[in-house]
């Protein structure tokens, strides 16, 4: 019986321990500016159309603000919208890393 409660407790212990820890990494990611934006081209011919200023330069004409401003604030619907629409890109992919 004592075996069955420590086994309990124990496993309340860890699903508390994730609950706070997944409470602190959201409260961080809604205070965190970005600093700055990567882009990444995955071209098989190695013929670059676009690079890194046209890219953020589209951004800017579509009114979106990346650098500067909080990560959770960000419309990363909009960015790959944004971006998908250049004629050369086939696809796209927006995330945030800290």
């Amino acid at each position: 019986m004592l075996r069955k409660v420590m086994e309990i407790l124990a496993w309340a212990g860890v699903a508390a321990y994730l609950a706070i820890a997944l409470a602190f990494t959201d409260r961080m990611e809604s205070t965190e500016t970005v600093s700055r934006i990567c882009v990444e081209f995955m071209d098989s011919t190695e013929i670059q159309f676009i690079d890194r200023e046209d890219v953020i330069k589209i951004l800017k004409l579509h009114g979106l603000k990346i650098t500067g401003v909080p990560a959770d604030s960000i419309n990363r619907a909009a960015v790959r919208q944004a971006v998908y629409d250049i004629p050369e890109v086939k696809g796209t992919d927006v995330y945030y890393t800290p």
